[in-house]
């Protein structure tokens, strides 16, 4: 994707808009001025771009992030507009490459026929969590499935390896 004149292209970091938007995808941005609710770059002199939701509410400034994890910011417009430039996300696109994987996310399998796919209330309740917290495991990558439609489903070595990932280990400082 190359950014038009007056655009400008941007790598995702951070998971402060997960679930909308996960980190690894492409943004492209244009400097125009955001309206309520739109998805912002934030780029305060020659930093990292911050990604947040803009809202704005008497005089006031919210960078909101989605994720509880990673902090929302407050401040008033002149201010923003002063430390730094303002992107709007007009459109985003997630990358698929095998460079960017540090292992392979599903064991390897042999004979695609030996796959036992799950649909995706079979695998919650394989995992035992909730309808939330598997759409947070499919978004962030820790479980890998298939979307067909309005349908997923979830390979149950995904989910094998998930479990075998997050096995409890004992440490120091731990009670007993």
């Amino acid at each position: 994707m190359q950014p038009e004149s007056g655009t400008k292209l941007f790598t995702v970091t951070g998971g402060a808009l997960i679930p909308e938007i996960p980190p690894g995808c492409e943004a492209l941005c244009a400097q125009i001025k955001p309206r309520q609710g739109d998805f912002v770059a934030c780029v305060i002199g020659s930093g990292e771009p911050v990604f947040r939701r803009y809202r704005e509410n008497d005089g006031k400034v919210v960078l909101e992030s989605l994720n509880p994890q990673f902090d929302s910011f407050v401040t008033t417009r002149d201010e923003l507009y002063a430390r730094g430039t303002v992107y709007v996300i007009l459109s985003i696109r997630k990358i698929f490459r095998s460079d960017s994987v540090e292992e392979s996310p599903v064991p390897e399998v042999k004979n695609e026929q030996d796959v036992d796919w799950l649909t995706f209330s079979e695998a919650s309740k394989l995992l035992k969590v909730k309808r939330t917290k598997m759409y947070a495991m499919l978004r962030s990558g820790e479980l890998r499935a298939s979307k067909i439609g309005k349908l997923w489903r979830i390979a149950r070595p995904s989910i094998e390896k998930c479990l075998m990932e997050n096995i409890y280990k004992p440490g120091k400082g731990d009670p007993e």
